[in-house]
């Protein structure tokens, strides 16, 4: 497994392989009902997410900023008053909907709630694919946790109770995400070892295994324990050689192929000037770099970087660009 993604979404433009989209309403646009208000039970959250399910006795809630202000779940800003306290203040990463999970809840009662769906058309065992979804922590929960990550299974995993479920996640980001401000993108690079149908999200540590982090402001309301997580754009997308010369388009530049064996090709329809590129890897350490006056085309000999997923900078006299590039085996 390769390294994770740790980004805040403000920071680059993401682009992705022309390749089919697995998840099915990773974004959870799709709603059968639009409640007011916490989600009081799992039938209640199966009948209301499209295709989305929980997987034990857990109840994710479902945020919108199309409901009266007065519902606890509206958002950005929430006017109910009581007796509840609200989660905090946040936007959907897109579209008008998102949801929320307990990650952690009080030390010692071991309670999770974890989101699972159903693929659209089971993975391929020994292909290449993309996981990732959007997190951010929030506002007022007590702490932060360095564990939540996703499961792939052939099959639903499921318990009938609260607790964690045992088993080892595929993609995990083993640090603590406590951004309150901003989406968090976790992914990874995958490997699929079996022809996986379902995926599941969630903390799948028990709480002795489990870090905490306090989170400054947070656990001052009633409701507001442990560690409470937002989540949005869910997507698992395949990587294969008949992507390798798809185009990338941003504004005036190209650059292809991606994904990539090993050169790479920048192009611009306009002349640039005082031309310089970063290339950071997914910790956001800087792998390469170049500089050119000026120059409407830059080839890049990219051999030597390890297979995973990065992000490119390009800044010139008028601006800079940046895209997320994806290395395949050469």
């Amino acid at each position: 497994m390769f390294r994770i993604i740790l980004s805040a979404t403000f920071l680059f433009f993401s682009v992705k392989s022309f390749s089919q989209e697995l998840i099915q309403n990773g974004s959870f646009e799709e709603l059968n009902n639009e409640p007011c208000g916490l989600t009081t039970s799992a039938i209640d959250f199966d009948n209301d997410v499209l295709f989305w399910q929980v997987a034990n006795l857990g109840t994710p809630d479902i945020f919108l900023t199309t409901i009266d202000s007065s519902c606890w779940n509206f958002q950005d800003n929430s006017t109910y008053d009581g007796p509840i306290g609200i989660k905090g203040s946040q936007l959907p990463h897109s579209g008008v909907s998102f949801l929320g999970f307990f990650a952690y809840t009080i030390p010692g009662l071991n309670q999770r709630e974890y989101l699972q769906v159903e693929l659209s058309s089971a993975m391929i065992e020994g292909n290449e694919y993309i996981v990732e979804f959007y997190v951010s922590l929030a506002d007022f929960t007590e702490v932060s946790v360095d564990n939540v990550g996703a499961y792939l299974s052939v099959n639903p995993v499921s318990a009938s109770n609260d607790g964690p479920l045992d088993f080892e996640p595929q993609v995990q980001f083993s640090t603590f995400i406590d951004d309150t401000e901003t989406w968090v993108l976790i992914a990874d690079t995958i490997v699929a070892s079996n022809n996986f149908n379902y995926i599941t999200i969630g903390n799948f540590n028990d709480d002795q295994n489990t870090s905490t982090q306090l989170n400054e402001g947070g656990g001052t309301c009633v409701g507001c324990y442990g560690a409470y997580y937002f989540i949005d754009d869910v997507s698992i997308t395949a990587l294969s050689a008949n992507n390798v010369q798809d185009l990338s388009t941003y504004n005036s530049l190209k650059i292809y192929p991606n994904p990539f064996n090993s050169i790479i090709k920048i192009q611009s329809e306009y002349l640039l000037q005082n031309v310089k590129i970063n290339i950071n890897d997914a910790s956001g350490k800087l792998v390469f770099s170049e500089s050119s006056a000026n120059g409407n085309e830059f080839i890049l000999d990219l051999n030597s970087l390890q297979k995973g997923v990065y992000f490119i900078d390009v800044t010139h006299k008028t601006g800079m660009q940046t895209l997320r590039l994806i290395k395949v085996e050469n």
